[in-house]
């Protein structure tokens, strides 16, 4: 009839105004295929069905995919094979979008197609040509997410951010903890994501663990007033943190909260500018919007988290206009484990599995019967 396909397939179709889309069962899950080499069903690894329908549904209402560029040439993670963000990179063309690279050294303007540029670690600065061009693109409806690298300086593309009322503080956000003979600094950074947008607020109650360095910023709200801009913090880092600014590795006099001096609380780590755009976020305008996180390292598939992919992805679709329809899609990991008992710990279950709880059951029944008997 209308749909043509094998019986013996395991399918699931959708379809939308005329267009059809299959999706195979065996595409919605990961599976370990070494148990199958001794005659064993193969194992479970992790479950990707949202991911899988959630692209096929993309594809049908939107068949034409956006295009997602990641800005190269200012020692940014490569993509491509062997690439250090693989994992976003293929979560974000399974959410029916293109990726390509973009060099600014080569181009006097950001192609129209770019639905998205994103800035990964950064370990030089933009020069002033680039400048102007990030700049003209952003206040002309441009979408931008920035993850930043701490150890980086990179003044021009801060300055960038600052326009739009984003400052990137020269701190670092830590903790000290307790330990049994001394004071320990944790610098991985707890933050949550706050219910202030949204696509944050299907995230609301969910912590990412920040690896490496993280810097916190600073919304001017004052700027944000005179130039029609939105600004919201999107993940606050955890009460026990602050913004050291004096954060030289290995002080011996070790790190304490100043004041006046350092950043305390609330800290945002994470931040949106949206310009020129109404309040109501379920009303969707063609307008600028900035998304910029003081941390970059969660990115990278070596320190990557379902938590944090979740954001990311949900961060991407709200700058290409999705964010009503999805939040984070990425595969949900199953847990395996193994017990691994003595001969003296089986026997032991075996004995309470075997006697003592039947025996248990028939002592109860006797007692029961005696009962009635009397």
């Amino acid at each position: 009839g209308k749909y043509r396909f094998n019986n013996a397939d395991s399918l699931i179709i959708l379809d939308c105004d005329g267009r059809s889309r299959f999706v195979n069962i065996g595409e919605m899950a990961d599976f370990d295929m070494r148990p199958a080499a001794q005659g064993e069903e193969p194992r479970l690894i992790a479950f990707r069905g949202e991911q899988v329908l959630t692209s096929a549904m993309i594809s049908l209402q939107h068949p034409d995919s956006k295009v997602v560029y990641f800005l190269q040439g200012h020692g940014e993670p490569a993509l491509g094979p062997g690439s250090p963000v693989a994992i976003l990179a293929d979560y974000i063309q399974k959410q029916n979008a293109k990726i390509d690279v973009l060099s600014l050294a080569s181009t006097d303007a950001i192609p129209a197609d770019a639905a998205v540029l994103v800035i990964i670690a950064p370990k030089f600065d933009l020069d002033e040509r680039e400048k102007a061009i990030l700049s003209a693109w952003l206040k002309l409806r441009g979408r931008l997410l920035v993850l930043l690298e701490p150890g980086s300086q990179t003044p021009r593309l801060a300055s960038v951010l600052a326009a739009n009322g984003i400052v990137p503080r020269d701190d670092r956000v830590l903790r000290t903890i307790k330990l049994p003979f001394a004071t320990g600094i944790l610098r991985e950074v707890t933050g949550e994501i706050l219910p202030t947008t949204e696509f944050t607020r299907r995230l609301e109650g969910t912590t990412i663990l920040f690896a490496g360095a993280t810097q916190s910023l600073q919304l001017e709200q004052e700027l944000a007033e005179k130039q029609k801009i939105r600004l919201r913090p999107l993940i606050q880092a955890a009460e026990e943190f602050w913004g050291e600014t004096n954060y030289a590795p290995n002080q011996a006099q070790g790190v304490r909260y100043d004041d006046g001096v350092d950043h305390g609380q609330p800290l945002t780590i994470a931040a949106s500018a949206d310009r020129d755009g109404v309040e109501d976020d379920r009303v969707e305008v063609q307008t600028s919007r900035l998304i910029v996180v003081g941390s970059s390292q969660f990115a990278f598939d070596a320190s990557a988290t379902p938590q944090g992919l979740d954001f990311l992805l949900s961060s991407i679709n709200s700058l290409l206009d999705r964010g009503k329809q999805l939040s984070g899609v990425t595969a949900k990991s199953v847990t395996h484990f193994a017990l691994n008992l003595t001969d003296d710990q089986l026997g032991r279950i075996a004995m309470f599995t075997m006697v003592v709880l039947p025996g248990f059951s028939a002592l109860i029944g006797i007692l029961v019967w005696w009962r009635r008997r009397t």
